[in-house]
């Protein structure tokens, strides 16, 4: 019998498996390299690294890293293999993943000024940013979701930086148009990005009413179910990127850690058998949900696990002591 005492050491018991070598294109590459970075990160702040696994993952980061920035383009900006012209929603993606991988290793600050600067070079003028003509998904996604996950990337990169309010004026055309959009938008999954961006640049007014109405589309069962989100995503993977999403908004207000809890435990039942959470972009933005709950998960149960077959106690086994800890329980030799 194995047994999970706490929100942390169930998460964790998957996390390992989604560690893989980065190979391919920038956008094969992110799938392999992203959900590397954030399981070092979630390891790093729920304290439970192992060093062998925290060893391994550094190593896959230091080369995915040297791949990944191998694909900037001439012009700025990133693209499945570097040529120009750049990708908008790829260099946000780039842009997001570099600035996780800054607080587990070393990154280019030039390099992530750069990305930064291109992408504001980008902007229409319209309140929303020009779009690659070889944009992959140009039929299938509307352009106020690509706008909204921009803007995103961006304050995150300058939460990250320590400069939270840079983006609120050089952005703020494109922040108003953004909370205009969500406001009268009924996706949870546009609601939540924009949410996110507004709470990143101290716009806590707007935010919190974009969290009001992401609580009132939340499921009783604590998922929220999006329309679309930037890579198209269907089935499970839409359902969990966008209660991931929800989740990382919520947990930016102490008024809506409810929602954010409820959510969370979500995102933990439904993780797939390989560890992860869906597509790529699903695990990284589950993870990160996971890793931005640490602190307001339950505490860890503590006493005895007893095992019991008809009414008689055949194993025993002590929950840890350490709050929040990640350590599993297993009692063994039941099979005699």
């Amino acid at each position: 019998v194995r047994a999970f005492p706490s929100p942390i050491a169930d998460a964790m018991s998957g996390v390992q498996s989604v560690l893989r070598q980065p190979h391919g294109c920038f956008e094969q590459a992110s799938a392999m390299n992203y959900p590397n970075t954030m399981a070092l990160l979630y390891m790093r702040e729920s304290q439970t690294a192992d060093p062998q696994v925290s060893r391994r993952a550094l190593g896959m980061l230091d080369r995915g890293y040297q791949k990944l920035t191998s694909y900037e383009c001439a012009g700025r900006g990133y693209e499945w293999f570097g040529a120009d012209p750049g990708h908008e929603a790829l260099s946000a993606l780039g842009l997001m993943q570099f600035t996780d991988m800054s607080k587990v290793m070393q990154v280019s600050r030039e390099m992530l000024s750069r990305t930064r600067g291109w992408l504001l070079s980008r902007r229409d003028g319209d309140g929303g940013f020009q779009r690659n003509p070889r944009h992959l998904h140009q039929c299938s996604v509307q352009q106020q979701i690509d706008n909204a996950y921009i803007l995103r990337a961006i304050s995150e990169e300058d939460v990250a930086a320590g400069q939270p309010l840079r983006i609120a004026s050089e952005l703020s055309p494109e922040l108003d148009q953004m909370y205009r959009v969500a406001a009268r938008s009924d996706d949870p999954y546009l609601v939540a990005l924009s949410a996110a961006s507004l709470l990143n640049v101290r716009r806590t007014g707007d935010g919190e009413t974009l969290l009001e109405k992401l609580a009132e589309l939340q499921d009783r069962d604590g998922s929220l179910q999006g329309k679309t989100t930037v890579t198209a995503s269907g089935g499970l993977s839409l359902t969990m990127e966008t209660t991931a999403i929800a989740t990382i908004a919520w947990a930016k207000s102490p008024r809506f850690i409810g929602n954010a809890r409820a959510a969370a435990r979500w995102i933990s039942d439904n993780r797939v058998g390989n560890g992860g959470f869906g597509s790529t972009q699903a695990t990284v933005l589950a993870l990160k949900a996971l890793v931005a709950m640490w602190g307001h998960s339950p505490s860890q149960a503590t006493g005895t696990l007893l095992v019991q077959l008809d009414g008689e106690v055949i194993g025993r086994a002590e929950l840890p002591e350490q709050p929040g800890g990640g350590s599993t329980v297993e009692v063994a030799g039941l099979g005699r």
